[in-house]
């Protein structure tokens, strides 16, 4: 079995990859202004200074707190997230997280995040773009054996080998997320690449996919994949949402509006099984840290 995680974050298009550009950005405060008050997180103990070891103990029931305007910037929002999001995986699916991608997230670029260069247990990987929002940062669980490579990186995608898994990390550009011939084409190129390299097709897709309808990415991955003989299928059914994280609450999307479906996984059944798909709420702590809800998924190789 191996455990794939994405969590896209809400960041600016700044040069400046700083807390500032990550912190607070108006769709993160939508969310909010929508949550706060109504919605109630369980909040896990956690190790801060690392968070992908599993802390045993009981939930705490945590009111989403409203963000305060005249808060300094800060990651710590975002730091907590990732803890509760490696600690409600593994306990909504029985086993650890191999992979977490964050998307809109540098960690290598500036001192605000040198921590998080040197959590332990995992092998970081950045994608390296000159705006904020286009980059991507890999955590790999190599404290528990999980090995990861680069398949190929670029505007709005990662490509990741974890453990022989083809898996393909997006955050589709506004610019033609709903496009479905120029999406195709940007699906198609990457597939392509990695044929070339030597893997069949996309195993797993997963991530912010700013997409026109629920069934928009997995037909555009169809579309795609052409004769390699991939048959996607999306891990999540459709209906309601009932993130893992929160109690007794559903939404029907994941977006910050809750209304639209952005936030997908879309798996190969001829050369993998879906166990199960979760998603993580944007308040995962309690503080809301994004806008966009996460998702993990637990996949076996057929």
């Amino acid at each position: 079995m191996t455990i794939i995680a994405y969590q896209s974050f809400e960041s600016n298009t700044s040069t400046t990859h700083n807390a500032q550009a990550i912190h607070q950005k108006q769709f993160t405060q939508q969310t909010n202004a929508r949550v706060a008050g109504n919605v109630n997180a369980l909040v896990y103990p956690t190790i801060p200074d690392d968070p992908a070891t599993i802390v045993q103990g009981p939930a705490h029931l945590v009111p989403v707190r409203h963000l305060s305007p005249l808060a300094a910037a800060s990651i710590s929002p975002l730091r907590a997230q990732i803890e509760q999001i490696y600690q409600n995986s593994t306990r909504a699916l029985h086993d650890e997280i191999d992979l977490l991608v964050c998307g809109e997230l540098d960690i290598a670029s500036h001192a605000d995040f040198a921590a998080m260069r040197s959590f332990p247990n995992l092998t970081t990987h950045t994608t390296l773009a000159s705006r904020n929002c286009q980059c991507f940062t890999s955590f790999t669980s190599s404290g528990r054996g999980a090995q990861s490579k680069v398949v190929s990186e670029g505007i709005g995608f990662l490509c990741i080998d974890i453990d022989g898994l083809c898996v393909l990390l997006v955050h589709v550009p506004n610019a033609f997320a709903t496009d479905r011939g120029a999406t195709t084409a940007f699906y198609a190129q990457i597939i392509q690449d990695a044929v070339r390299k030597g893997y069949a097709s996309m195993d797993v897709v997963m991530g912010d996919t700013n997409q026109a309808s629920a069934d928009h990415t997995r037909d555009c991955l169809q579309a795609a994949a052409g004769n390699t003989g991939a048959v996607y299928v999306n891990a999540h059914g459709g209906g309601t949402i009932a993130p893992v994280d929160n109690y007794l609450h559903v939404e029907s999307g994941t977006n910050s509006a809750g209304t639209r479906m952005y936030d997908v996984a879309v798996y190969n059944r001829m050369s993998v099984a879906l166990k199960q798909a979760v998603y993580f709420s944007q308040s995962s702590s309690g503080t809301t840290a994004t806008d966009h809800m996460g998702i993990a998924v637990e996949v076996l190789r057929t």
